[in-house]
């Protein structure tokens, strides 16, 4: 399926479930011979079949997530996300082909994807119904904004009597004009959704849903009287729609002058009007046919006027839908800013929620990941800039109030044509608590400093003992038990010479954390599962019976934060074996970081594993891809991914550490001269060797037209002038690393 202009169009699919129907009507398929998520059989006459699925199609996204890493379970359970329906952006073979020629990660949100819905079902008269040859043609117009444009060019009108919703005044050679819609036609669908019984502001909200492009199925004045006359229900599925749509380029014409369309007067656009229509009409039913109404009953809709609608209608929406989330956060006098982020999306305008901080403001007052942001202090924030929101957020020093809602609310109001906003009946209401409510394991700790400043001279010794594997020895070396009387681990026995011994594990020592994870609490399976979550090595936070005693009997919390807690380790190499250092001429160990980019599709290159050698390696990158550009070689040896040695792992699990972060993935690597040269000498690679290279993909594509001389920290840091001491990719590095890593607000 090809958008104008010859290039092959993505299609969003909202498939939604009929009550008299089993399901979606569709199947899912996998193909061994090639990677990816593809629609199997579609049941003729499924809501699949009616939304645009069709059998072949490549998955790309379900429900706004890009599924290209995640394998068919995870994708049937992202279909299942939602009862009553799903949102598929799929590619047929000639879309997939050339989007993938291309190197272009589609996206629902790009312009040029087609988006169609599942109707209502229609009565099961009218599914059998054959209309006449002689019926007069539903007419189904999509429009579409230009850039040098205002609106769409056209009003729209409201017969309060007969409560029809109908097309006024439209523009001559405006984007509806040229997408076929005419003064006096009957609204029957927006966007595929049935507008019967709607307010005028609910159809108003459906066809600013989609702030570029709009699709309105439509009837003439004599079409409208047929088919009421026949009683027939007019849907998007007849076989007589003749379908038209506004160019994506505005054409030339003579009226055009300095870029601008002269406008007839009575077609003027005030700044108080809605953006898509110069007057919001509504309009008192006469005699008169609906397209002749008397231009001076027309009343002109104000800005103030059609907010206040707005609220009315958000107000009362259903008051069973999902709850928007009104966030009251307050600063506390001893915590840095509020605890979170936040992230921009270009491709949709809009602003959402990144990380955020444990035991915050932001995450006490219920502010979650990926939110997305509604309203700012009470302001509407959507298709603000992100600098702009920043300074909302700053507005009032010590506080803020975000309305935020989860992409499953926003797509319920979104596809109801109702705005969010903080007046409507359900919105949720949290507040960051003043003052700050510390969590029990803090006050602990609190107590635990105190009593350390007190008794730390006597108080015995905790340790925290790094457990590493070595290639020549199997296991660990100790055993763990349960004590059922008194309810924790503990060291039963460690074997001599091993790396648990030479880490400081000793018979009779008591098991408080696990890796970081405290494990009082937990069962003795759990705590095994803690400790074969890295195959490379484990850390225990331990205490033998005198020190369990002592800091029990206190009521003292053990924590790896205590100021007495000794840190042992096991070497490297087996005790009593030859520990290499690197010398002068040690051959280079390389640490990638390899970043996505966002207009290229993966990481682009290929790993395979050596069965005969018992290793993962690199079997080629691709050209100009961000493999190639972040340092990685065919033939490197990988020896950690992501910070976890993978030597000892299967192939299926370095794939899944590799997926683990969708954005990048860092690779300790060697090429073929280095893994003779440190195997040979029993030296084993870690990234803290002395002669590291570490080498990164730069933030976007090369070769991308993305340098400007002058760009801000969108944060609370000064601006950064570019100086042209080093290359640009290097310099937007190294402030995106610190924005990252450092910079919250």
């Amino acid at each position: 399926m090809a958008a104008n202009g010859g290039e092959p169009a993505p299609r969003l699919c909202h498939v939604v479930k009929w009550p008299d129907y089993d399901g979606y009507g569709f199947n899912l398929h996998a193909d061994k011979s090639r990677p990816g998520q593809y629609i199997g059989k579609v049941d003729p006459g499924s809501p699949a079949e009616i939304a645009g699925v069709r059998a072949g199609d490549r998955i790309i996204e379900v429900n706004d997530t890009n599924i290209a890493n995640e394998n068919h379970k995870q994708v049937v359970e992202r279909i299942k996300q939602f009862s009553n329906e799903t949102r598929l952006l799929v590619l047929d073979a000639e879309a997939d082909a050339y989007f993938k020629s291309k190197k272009v990660v589609v996206k629902g949100t790009d312009m040029n994807v087609l988006r169609m819905k599942t109707p209502p079902r229609s009565t099961e008269n009218q599914m059998h119904a054959k209309l006449p040859e002689d019926a007069p043609t539903v007419r189904l117009c999509h429009l579409r904004k230009w850039p040098d444009f205002e609106g769409y060019g056209f009003n729209l009108q409201y017969d309060k009597e007969k409560q029809q919703e109908y097309i006024g005044a439209v523009e001559l050679n405006g984007p509806a004009d040229l997408a076929g819609l005419q003064e006096g036609d009957h609204i029957v669908e927006v966007n595929g959704q049935n507008i019967e019984g709607e307010t005028h502001m609910q159809v108003v909200q459906k066809i600013k849903a989609n702030p570029n492009e709009t699709r309105l199925l439509v009837l003439d004045i004599a079409a409208f009287r047929y088919y009421t006359s026949m009683e027939y229900k007019v849907n998007g599925d007849m076989s007589n729609i003749v379908m038209q749509e506004t160019p994506f380029q505005r054409p030339s014409s003579p009226g055009q002058a300095n870029g601008h369309l002269e406008t007839p007067a009575q077609l003027d656009f005030s700044e108080e009007a809605e953006e898509f229509e110069p007057q919001m009409n509504e309009v008192d039913a006469t005699e008169q046919p609906a397209n002749q109404v008397d231009g001076a009953v027309q009343q002109e809709v104000g800005e103030e006027v059609v907010g206040a609608i707005t609220a009315a209608v958000a107000a009362s929406s259903l008051s069973d839908g999902p709850a928007p989330r009104l966030c009251h956060l307050i600063k506390w006098p001893d915590f840095d800013g509020y605890g979170f982020n936040l992230q921009y999306d270009k491709m949709t305008s809009t602003e959402f929620i990144g990380d955020i901080d444990a035991d915050s403001p932001a995450e006490t007052a219920r502010l979650r990941p990926k939110d997305r942001i509604i309203e700012v202090n009470g302001d509407h924030v959507e298709g603000l800039g992100h600098m702009e929101i920043i300074q909302k957020i700053k507005s009032v020093p010590e506080e803020t109030r975000l309305l935020v809602v989860d992409s499953e609310t926003y797509h319920y109001y979104n596809d109801r044509g109702i705005r969010i906003t903080n007046q409507m009946k359900n919105v949720e209401y949290h507040r960051t608590p003043v003052p700050r409510q510390r969590a029990a394991s803090e006050d602990r700790h609190v107590q635990l400093q105190h009593v350390a400043a007190i008794e730390a001279d006597d108080a015995p010794e905790v340790k925290l003992c790094t457990i590493r594997k070595w290639l020549d020895y199997e296991g660990l070396g100790f055993n763990l038990k349960f004590d059922k009387s008194k309810n924790f681990e503990y060291i039963d026995s460690t074997d001599d010479g091993s790396p648990a011994d030479a880490g400081g594990l000793k018979a009779g020592d008591r098991v408080i954390e696990v890796n970081g994870q405290n494990v009082e609490q937990r069962s003795h399976s759990e705590v095994v599962n803690l400790i074969k979550a890295d195959k490379a090595r484990a850390v225990f936070l331990v205490v033998d019976q005198e020190a369990d005693r002592y800091y029990t009997s206190r009521n003292i919390p053990i924590t790896a934060n205590m100021e007495n807690v000794t840190r042992l380790e096991t070497p490297l190499t087996r005790l009593g074996g030859h520990v290499q250092t690197e010398a002068d001429d040690a051959p280079e160990v390389k640490l990638c970081t390899i970043r996505k980019w966002l207009d290229y599709e993966g990481l682009g290159f290929n790993l395979k594993f050596d069965k005969s050698k018992n290793f993962e390696y690199i079997d080629s990158t691709d050209d100009g891809s961000p493999a190639d550009a972040g340092g990685l070689k065919a033939g490197d040896r990988v020896i950690e991914v992501n910070g976890q040695n993978v030597e000892q792992r299967s192939h299926s699990e370095v794939v899944n550490l590799i997926k683990a972060d969708k954005a990048r993935a860092v690779f300790l690597v060697v090429d073929q001269e280095a893994d003779r040269y440190y195997t040979s000498r029993n030296i084993p690679i870690t990234a803290n060797m002395e002669n590291v290279t570490r080498l990164e993909t730069p933030l976007t594509r090369l070769g991308g037209h993305v340098q400007t001389e002058v760009f801000q920290l969108l944060c609370r840091c000064q601006p950064v002038i570019c100086c042209g001491c080093m290359s640009f990719s290097t310099c937007i590095a190294v402030v995106h690393s610190f924005f990252v890593n450092v910079c919250l607000f």
